[in-house]
This record gives structure tokens, C-alpha cells and sequence, in this order.
């Protein structure tokens, strides 16, 4: 990794959350009513010790976010009874291959898995291969938002050994 980062959690203070929101707003802001829909979500990430939980990667020399990554109760409607969810992982595309990304997804997983104790976590995405074909579960297949989403699921038990 050639940029010096650090992986925060947003259980800490609110200093980020315009870039963060604004990360995510141009990602994948058609998946919001509005941009206050959105940042009225992620001040929910500020509670502390439940979900949502968001982390993001901040550039030290920069001062700035350069991506992120949320582990939800529920991101998908269709599947209310599943929970917890990975969303909003983002990397800035002008910070990519730094390894960024892992410490990011890294970090989630141990969050999910070690501190909040769950058994699955879920992802929906319309591209699983490469990044999640490792240890992740294509549970089903749906049309969803004009597109094929892809329904995944992570076990606890797989993610020990775990590499992007």
C-alpha cells in the first residue's frame, strides 16, 4: 500500500460524514430518495455498539476519505428476515490497488464476525466474481432495479482464511 491510511470506524465523531456521504451519493445515489435520506442513515452509524456499523479508509498525508464500507441491518427489502449486510464499499477510484480496499473489507469482516458475533453476513451486487468468489455463497438471483443482482452470503466459519 503506497498511501499511508488509516481505518476508522463512524462510532467516532462526525468529522467525515459529508465525504462520506458524498462518496456514496455519487456511487450510488439512485438507490436514495434523497441525499438527506442518505445522511440521515449514516448518522444513525454514530450510535455506538450496534448497526449500522461504517468504516472508512482516511488518507493521513491528504486529510481526506478515500472509501468506505458499512455493515448493515437490512440493505436489501426483499430479504427483511436476513441480516447483517456489507454495503456502501467504496474506494475512491483514483486510490485503488493500494490494498485499500482489503483493509477496509478486511476489517468489516473481524468487526462482523468477532465483535458483533454473527453467524452470515449478506451482500447484494450485480458483479460477484472475482472479489467475492472466494468464500461467498450465491444464494440466489434476482432482477432488481433493471439489473441481475446476485444475493450472497459469507459464513463465519469460511471467513477465517479470507482474502480478497
Amino acid at each position: 500500500m503506497s498511501a499511508r491510511i488509516s481505518v476508522l470506524t463512524s462510532k467516532t465523531p462526525k468529522t467525515y460524514f459529508d465525504e462520506i456521504a458524498q462518496l456514496i451519493w455519487l456511487e450510488w445515489g439512485h438507490h436514495y430518495e434523497s441525499l438527506t435520506v442518505l445522511e440521515n442513515e449514516l448518522e444513525q452509524c454514530l450510535k455506538p455498539n450496534n448497526l449500522p456499523l461504517m468504516l472508512y479508509a482516511f488518507l493521513e498525508e491528504e486529510q481526506k476519505v478515500c472509501g468506505c464500507i458499512s455493515l448493515l441491518e437490512n440493505d436489501l427489502p426483499l430479504y427483511p428476515n436476513l441480516t447483517p449486510w456489507l454495503a456502501n464499499f467504496f474506494v475512491s477510484p483514483r486510490y485503488r490497488n493500494q490494498g485499500i480496499g482489503r483493509a477496509l473489507y478486511n476489517r468489516l469482516i473481524k468487526e462482523a464476525f468477532a465483535n458483533f458475533e454473527y453467524k452470515d453476513i449478506y451482500l447484494y451486487t450485480t458483479n460477484p466474481f472475482p472479489y467475492y468468489s472466494k468464500k461467498w455463497i450465491d444464494v440466489h438471483r434476482f432482477h432488481y432495479l433493471d439489473q441481475l443482482q446476485f444475493c450472497l452470503k459469507l459464513s463465519h466459519k469460511d471467513w477465517l482464511d479470507l482474502t480478497l
